[in-house]
């Protein structure tokens, strides 16, 4: 994939009466396998990107910087999908700024993630 805003749905308390959860908004820069700033790095796990690495990195090898996230909490166990509908329920000031972010840096795609699969919302 290449770089691209998301917005990554991550349930919190399911026991709760109302469902609490979370939904991240970032940006994901995506490395190519020899990247030192990822994974493979040639002068050792202490090398100069240790931090950025420790902090930024994710398991898929790719950047991720956060940039927001809002709490939400509805009495529908299915959000943030909207049955009737069939669409997506997205808190509206992440939704918003992901989508001036994506028109700002040049019309990135954005995705939303829950439940282990990827929506793209624009492109």
């Amino acid at each position: 994939m290449r770089f691209r805003a998301t917005l990554r749905f991550l349930h919190f308390d399911l026991e709760k009466i109302g469902y609490e959860c979370r939904v991240s908004y970032g940006l994901v820069l995506p490395l190519e396998y020899a990247d030192i700033r990822g994974t493979f790095d040639h002068v050792g796990r202490d090398g100069p990107y240790k931090d950025l690495r420790k902090r930024w990195l994710a398991k898929d090898n790719s950047l991720r910087f956060p940039l927001g996230g809002t709490v939400v909490t509805s009495s529908d166990p299915d959000y943030p999908f909207h049955k009737s509908t069939g669409s997506i329920v997205i808190p509206f000031r992440d939704g918003a700024h992901a989508q001036w972010d994506s028109a700002r840096l040049g019309g990135i795609p954005t995705y939303y993630t829950a439940y282990g699969s990827h929506y793209l919302l624009h492109e």
